[in-house]
């Protein structure tokens, strides 16, 4: 992605921002997901694949 591209704004949650802060907010969101997703899986007694020890 270039940086025209990157500062390009579009309309996310009714709000206009740049292509950029978009994305960050997607990489985030994600490793909030993945964080719920840890606590899930070591209630369960599982060692969640990013823990592991090798």
């Amino acid at each position: 992605m270039t940086d025209v591209e990157a500062v390009r704004t579009l309309k996310f949650f009714n709000r206009e921002m740049a292509k950029a802060t978009v994305l960050g907010f997607n990489a985030f969101h994600t490793m909030e997901h993945y964080g719920n997703l840890v606590t899930y899986l070591r209630l369960k007694g599982i060692v969640p694949p990013s823990s592991e020890r090798r």
